[in-house]
């Protein structure tokens, strides 16, 4: 099967392949351009099959998968004060600073219980490919372009599969569904697992979410991780990695603020990814966008943080303190995140 990608719903696409969102037909418009985002771990791309990595890959230390409890994917354009927004999320909520275009929206089964294996891809656009970006009729018609300023992806509850065995979030009968976390994966639906929490290195808080949010570089020039704080009225920026300067500040509390606004924001991870792209939505024009993982020394086997022995041995209702660790690089960045834009 080398060359080919297995989806969550145990569909097989060509590798280089990728459904587009522009083949949607938004409000009876016909054909527009959009954004589609592809996940793929290995420097080399994708080389085997799920069933090559089980047999293959497995030893004491390798993650030969990475678990997404859940997905929601979302491109935010910073039009401060315009009538005219995309009318997607926060349109009731007097949101007049931020347009939004939804790649992928959580809060369904299809965003659910994914899984990226060691030098392989998952066409994370596929997943739904019949989900609405949100983008009105007025949008397209006055406004027709949308700048990439952020794209977020919020991984929420995750977990690693290492030697055929499972440890992260869901496990152990803590699931949306299904009695295992990889029940859409028969390959895998029957090795041992076990429930723990996940930490990224460096955030001095746990959360259950994680926000990795690739920035235009005019804005933030290095990666910096942020923790948020969500008081009675509006949040407030409560830590980060490295000084934020007041605009950078103004502009991760709007975000999080007048953002989706159906959903928290805590710990930020954020990446610079380069000069602001810009896709024309009106004209057709199809941005395809390859976010690259590295699973190697993805975890941080340290002394005083992650022992997979422990999280074997001891139920997980008396994990205090147990946790399963994400190392970082000298930035702060997990697993070697990066992006391209084609």
């Amino acid at each position: 099967m080398n060359g080919w990608v297995r989806t969550a719903k145990g569909l097989l696409v060509g590798a280089g392949a990728m459904l587009l969102l522009a083949g949607c037909s938004w409000f009876g418009l016909g054909a527009r351009g959009g954004i589609s985002v592809v996940f793929t771990e290995g420097a080399n791309g994708p080389s085997g099959s799920v069933t090559d990595a089980r047999f293959s890959e497995a030893d004491s230390t390798t993650v030969q998968g990475l678990y997404f409890g859940e997905f929601e994917i979302v491109a935010y354009n910073y039009r401060p004060g315009q009538s005219v927004q995309t009318d997607g999320f926060g349109r009731d909520t007097g949101n007049n600073d931020w347009s939004h275009y939804v790649v992928l929206q959580s809060g369904h089964p299809d965003a659910r219980d994914v899984v990226l294996f060691s030098n392989d891809a998952v066409d994370v656009s596929a997943l739904d490919p019949d989900g609405d970006p949100q983008i009105s009729r007025e949008y397209l018609n006055t406004v027709g372009t949308f700048d990439i300023d952020v794209l977020e992806f919020n991984l929420f509850r995750n977990g690693v599969i290492i030697d055929n065995v499972y440890y992260g979030a869901h496990a152990e009968g803590n699931g949306f569904e299904g009695d295992h976390p990889l029940f859409r994966y028969p390959e895998w639906s029957d090795i041992p697992q076990h429930h723990a929490t996940t930490r990224v290195a460096g955030f001095e808080t746990f959360e259950q979410t994680h926000n990795v949010m690739f920035v235009r570089d005019d804005w933030f020039s290095e990666p910096v991780l942020v923790s948020l704080e969500d008081p009675a009225t509006q949040y407030e920026v409560a830590w980060s990695s490295k000084p934020l300067t007041p605009f950078q500040r103004d502009i991760l509390v709007s975000l999080a603020t007048d953002g989706t606004t159906r959903r928290f924001y805590a710990n930020l991870i954020i990446v610079p990814y380069g000069p602001a792209r810009t896709v024309d939505l009106a004209g057709g024009e199809e941005i395809a966008v390859t976010v690259r993982f590295d699973f190697s020394d993805a975890i941080d086997f340290s002394e005083g943080r992650t022992d997979l022995q422990a999280i074997r041995d001891i139920p997980w209702p008396q994990h205090h303190g147990i946790y399963l660790w994400f190392k970082t690089d000298e930035e702060g960045i997990p697993m070697g995140l990066s992006v391209e834009f084609d």
